[in-house]
């Protein structure tokens, strides 16, 4: 399946939900839902509206309180956001203290009993301008796991600077002292870290930079494996099976093996899919109003 009929037979899908449940046509957007090929986007104060949430009230209430806090994307009203479907998944998942079902895959049972849940945790410890938000990360006093969810991207997100700034090699360009334009003007921590992380060179110039597809990606490894506290960690890649982007050829799935290929251990990075997420909470089935809403939106 082709990356469009992949993401144009899930705005089918959202448009069918939006009619099986009924959703007033007055809380979207009208020049989507004129338009059946665009995905169904939420009009500006109806964000909650784009997440699946407990029946029961008080549980509702507290797992809104937590998100009203938090920093939402600018696509975050579009049902492809996959920072909705995060939000609804692991939102539930803390509340009701369904971590560990996630043992196996995204962590290990022992860890996923004793941390603690945060969405869109900034890291302030890579020397970034605009630090880097982590979409879940999962913490204990000694370990430390973050997840980067996708859902219908069409890539793992690129370094900016070669459109500017360099010319894609990693080599001193420009009059620079260092060898990376995040390093040289912006101070960035990147490099320091991956050389003890990765098999990449620092010494020696490189023709194709590793870090120019694998950028978003390596920012969400760094977040886990160096805290400043030294707990240890990995980073997980969650994403749809369907989407072709992460099967084998894709972009996403390229950048991940890339990745993963140039650690000196890659067990500090997994791919993990949302359906193999959704067996576990079949399987536990006391969160059938999730399962049934996922299942009913996504297709999951």
């Amino acid at each position: 399946m082709s990356n469009s009929k992949y993401r144009g037979s899930l705005i089918q899908h959202f448009w069918n939900y939006v009619n099986n449940v009924q959703i007033p046509m007055s809380v979207l957007e009208q020049t989507q839902s004129k338009n059946p090929t665009r995905p169904p986007v939420f009009v500006a104060g109806e964000w909650q509206r784009n997440l699946i949430l407990s029946p029961d009230q008080s549980r509702r209430e507290s797992i809104l309180q937590v998100l009203k806090g938090k920093h939402r994307h600018r696509w975050f009203p579009s049902m492809t956001s996959s920072q909705a479907l995060t939000w609804s998944v692991f939102g539930a998942l803390e509340e009701y203290g369904k971590l560990p079902l996630l043992s196996g895959i995204v962590a290990e049972k022992d860890f996923l009993q004793r941390c603690k849940c945060e969405l869109e945790y900034k890291v302030n410890y890579l020397g970034e301008r605009n630090p880097t938000r982590v979409d879940v990360m999962l913490t204990s006093s000694d370990y430390r796991v973050a997840i980067e969810c996708k859902l219908s991207e069409e890539k793992i997100g690129p370094c900016s600077r070669p459109k500017k700034h360099c010319d894609g090699r990693y080599s001193r360009q420009r009059n620079r002292k260092a060898r990376c334009p995040l390093s040289d003007a912006v101070g960035t921590k990147y490099w320091q870290h991956l050389a003890g992380l990765t098999t990449w060179t620092t010494e020696e110039g490189i023709n194709h930079c590793p870090l120019r597809q694998t950028y978003q990606l390596v920012r969400t490894l760094l977040a886990a494996c160096t805290s400043p506290d030294n707990s240890s960690g990995h980073c997980v890649l969650l994403v749809d099976e369907r989407n072709p982007v992460f099967q084998p050829g894709g972009k996403g799935r390229e950048a991940f093996d890339s990745l993963r290929n140039g650690l000196k251990n890659p067990a500090l990075l997994r791919l993990v899919t949302w359906q193999s997420v959704m067996e576990r909470l079949r399987a536990d089935g006391s969160l059938g109003w999730l399962v049934n809403g996922l299942q009913q939106k996504y297709g999951l």
